[in-house]
């Protein structure tokens, strides 16, 4: 009940690389049924591209070894698929655990991101990130080239130090307003202070990130 609850495909093969069992997620990956067990795994084909099973469980059983990889099948689902030695309570080796996780939704979450914070980072708009008070998070080669900062000297930075003194009771209430909730953009024409002491005409768009609670996280 465990193994099923995970959701996760799991194959237990005995020291001769024979199916003692498997979870029903496996049969997404395998053609397997209750009458397989105790055939080898060898006799099956998988949705795998490219993957010697055999060569991954032999290598686990001839030197113990623990294998985590990356493996794809047909229809271009992505799996982190693991090898593992099976031990008896006896501490003796009996065979290998091998378990499919679907983590395509992540990898094309996280190369999603990737390519977002490229875009980002090479914009020639300054773009950066704080936290609910100003504090500066990110700094991106926009802000460097406009402002004169660079990166290491801005970071930690208040963005309020970056604003002149006559702008600094304007933002300060738009922050205060920001905290409050609300994740609409905000739109207005201020002015920002640069690195050789110059004032600098912007046109300001203000975003608010909100957490899983709904508060402001980001800015």
């Amino acid at each position: 009940n465990l193994l099923e609850a995970t959701d996760i495909a799991t194959i237990f093969l005995d020291a001769s690389l024979r199916i003692r069992r498997f979870t029903s997620k496996a049969t997404e990956i395998f053609p397997l049924a209750q009458s397989d067990i105790g055939r080898p795994i060898s006799h099956f084909a998988s949705t795998l591209k490219d993957v010697d099973l055999r060569r991954y469980t032999e290598e686990v059983l001839n030197d113990l070894s623990k294998i985590d990889t990356e493996v794809r099948d047909y229809e271009g689902k992505i799996y982190r698929m693991r090898v593992r030695p099976f031990r008896t309570v006896k501490n003796v080796i009996d065979g290998v655990v091998i378990t499919f996780l679907d983590i395509s939704d992540l990898k094309t979450l996280l190369e999603k991101e990737k390519r977002l914070a490229a875009v980002v980072e090479d914009s020639n708009d300054a773009i950066t990130l704080q936290d609910p008070d100003g504090a500066i998070i990110a700094w991106n080669r926009g802000a460097e080239k406009m402002f004169g900062f660079p990166a290491a000297e801005a970071l930690g930075k208040s963005t309020f130090e970056l604003v002149p003194p006559e702008e600094r009771n304007k933002m300060e209430k738009l922050y205060a307003g920001l905290k409050k909730g609300g994740d609409e953009p905000i739109q207005l024409i201020t002015k920002r202070l640069t690195r050789d002491g110059g004032t600098l005409p912007v046109w300001l768009t203000v975003t608010v990130i909100l957490d899983d609670n709904d508060q402001p996280e980001y800015i």
